[in-house]
């Protein structure tokens, strides 16, 4: 119930692209992923009329910065971005990433968040993304052809 009503002030903060109010309860409602994970399989066999009892605890900072952490915080930024794009709200992005300094974030989420803003230029693509990228669009475009000529 308590992970429910920390993903619900979450999603509330992205629809109205609320970058301070996004930035208040992102960590809450990681700390609550992190407890879902941390119950393993007694988490799919919860039921209503077997529970799963237990307290939420707030994560160090070592929690947040390992990969799982760094994952779940940027798939919630990513989620604000795509929402204030949409909306067409830069300046939430804006007021998103001037307010990551405080959050003390590493420089990749730091960077994640300027790039979505517009403040910062990404990073150049190396000559092998770039040879992936020319055959991932051919193979598109071959498999396109392919299909055109299976339709009646």
């Amino acid at each position: 119930m308590e992970t429910n009503l920390r993903a619900a002030r979450v999603e509330a903060s992205i629809k109205g692209s609320d970058a301070h109010r996004f930035l208040a309860c992102v960590s809450s409602w990681v700390e609550g992923l992190f407890y879902i994970q941390s119950l393993g399989q007694s988490f799919r066999e919860f039921s209503p009329l077997d529970p799963t009892y237990g307290e939420i605890e707030p994560a160090p900072p070592e929690k947040f910065a390992d990969p799982n952490g760094q994952r779940l915080l940027a798939n919630a930024l990513f989620g604000f971005g795509i929402a204030a794009s949409l909306q067409g709200r830069p300046q939430a992005l804006q007021a998103l990433y001037a307010a990551i300094p405080e959050q003390h974030y590493s420089p990749d989420l730091s960077r994640l968040a300027g790039v979505m803003a517009g403040a910062l230029e990404p990073r150049p693509r190396t000559k092998r993304s770039k040879a992936r990228s020319i055959r991932s669009q051919h193979e598109r475009r071959t498999f396109s052809r392919m299909t055109s000529l299976w339709q009646p």
